[in-house]
């Protein structure tokens, strides 16, 4: 087996039924299994975040270039990139996460019973809500917009 299978087998052993696995490999490979399994312990157990490869990969980013793994410190810095208080080293992966993150938000709160309610006995407000957060929306067009230049 070679270095690469052998390193995603015994990453496997260790995270059992965890998805994305890839992503927590740079972590594996540099700190061991123990440190892989922190980070997504991390992500999984905050609040509010649905795990995803792209999340991990965030995640795992913030802690990958330290020369020493300390699980609580590990922790911490996690649970700040997950609050948006610290970025992995790029920012397309920054993006990504955080979009990742907002989707599921967005997504858990339009499913729940209690908000649709509100929304249909309180139109204005609803309207209102859905108006600032395409106003955010447009913000973040017109800036990619911008950065692409005149065409």
């Amino acid at each position: 087996m070679d270095g690469l299978r052998l390193a995603w087998w015994a990453a496997g052993e260790a995270l059992q039924t965890i998805r994305d696995v890839r992503e927590l490999l740079p972590v594996a490979e540099r700190h061991g299994q123990d440190a892989a399994v922190t980070v997504y312990r991390t992500v999984l157990e905050a609040d509010g975040v649905k795990v995803t490869a792209a999340l991990l990969k965030g995640a795992a980013g913030v802690i990958a270039d330290s020369e020493q793994f300390d699980p609580v410190q590990a922790a911490a810095q996690i649970r700040a990139y997950l609050a948006g208080e610290a970025k992995p080293g790029d920012p397309g992966e920054a993006f990504t996460a955080e979009t990742e993150r907002l989707r599921a938000v967005l997504t858990r709160t339009v499913e729940r019973p209690a908000f649709l309610t509100y929304a249909r006995t309180h139109p204005e407000q609803a309207r209102a809500v859905v108006a600032e957060l395409r106003a955010l929306l447009d913000d973040i067009e017109q800036a990619a917009t911008t950065a692409e230049g005149p065409k």
